[in-house]
C-alpha cells in the first residue's frame, strides 16, 4: 500500500480541530497549534468552503488518490533528491529568493563547496542548472 504523503493532517487532528471549532477557537488560534494554514483549518471545518473545494477538484484531469500517479511522482521525487545537479539549483534559487535575512554562501552540492551569492546567481543564469521539461521538450 502507498502512503499518501501529500495530508499534513490525520484524521485524528481532524476531529480535535472540529471539537476545537466548536468550543469556540478560532481559524487562526487553531493554525498554530497544527503545522497547517488558517485555510487548510477552514477547508476541514466549514462544509461549505470543503463542498466548493470539492466542486473545483473535480474539474482536474487527474483522479485523485491515483495511485500509479502517486507511485510515479515518488520515484520522481526520490530521484531528484539525489540529483546534486537538482540541489545545487534548489539551494541556488532558495538562496536568491530569500527574503527574511541576507544569505552570503550557497552550497554546490556538486563539488561540496560553498561559494558567493554572486557566484551562484551566475551560475543560475548561464542555465547551467537547466534540468528541461518533459511535458514542454
Amino acid at each position: 500500500m502507498i502512503k499518501d504523503n501529500r495530508y499534513k493532517l490525520s484524521q485524528e487532528d481532524v476531529n480535535s480541530i472540529r471539537e476545537l471549532r466548536e468550543n469556540g477557537y478560532s481559524y487562526s488560534k487553531i493554525s498554530l497549534l497544527y503545522p497547517v494554514c488558517v485555510e487548510t483549518i477552514r477547508y476541514w471545518t466549514d462544509e461549505e468552503c470543503r463542498k466548493k473545494q470539492r466542486q473545483k477538484n473535480a474539474l482536474r484531469k487527474h483522479k485523485p488518490l491515483d495511485k500509479k500517479r502517486m507511485a510515479r511522482d515518488d520515484k520522481k521525487r526520490k530521484e531528484l533528491r539525489q540529483d546534486t545537479k537538482y540541489k545545487t539549483r534548489v539551494n541556488f534559487q532558495g538562496a536568491k529568493d530569500e527574503t527574511r535575512a541576507i544569505r552570503k554562501t550557497a552550497i554546490d552540492y556538486r563539488t561540496g563547496k560553498r561559494v558567493t551569492i554572486k557566484e551562484a546567481l551566475k551560475i543560475l543564469e548561464t542555465e547551467e542548472l537547466h534540468l528541461g521539461n518533459s511535458k514542454i521538450e
